[in-house]
């Protein structure tokens, strides 16, 4: 049973309640975490259908939080933050199934846009995450 829409993981307090009031207002059931180690934790728990995750924060990156969802919920789309463009990160993280990358700073209009068509699209796929 998916227990929220989508989990947004950053170290930042301002990205992720400017995000959760974004996703909140269109309607949708949000968490948060603050570092990947959270994530994969909450990840197993809520079973969200959609993560948004930064790649740079402390305890356990992004990368390394997306190959544990990964390998546990391979449906699970996960779309990563970065304001560090590293072309190893993005390519290993691209291997590892992350449905793509947004740039940081990034536009609230491009980033709902982009939530949208995934959160569409995966709509039939609810509750078969796993």
């Amino acid at each position: 049973m998916v227990s929220c829409d989508i989990l947004i993981v950053d170290d930042q307090p301002g990205i992720r309640s400017l995000l959760k009031m974004v996703f909140v207002e269109e309607g949708y059931r949000v968490a948060t975490a603050t570092n990947g180690l959270e994530a994969v934790e909450k990840t197993s728990k809520l079973l969200p259908r959609l993560i948004i995750m930064d790649i740079r924060m402390p305890v356990m990156d992004g990368v390394t939080a997306l190959k544990n969802i990964k390998t546990l919920y391979p449906r699970i789309p996960v779309i990563l933050m970065t304001a560090y463009a590293d072309a190893i990160q993005l390519g290993k993280a691209k291997e590892l199934g992350a449905e793509g990358c947004i740039y940081k700073p990034f536009d609230v209009d491009n980033i709902r846009k982009r939530v949208l068509e995934i959160m569409d699209h995966n709509s039939e796929e609810v509750g078969n995450l796993a």
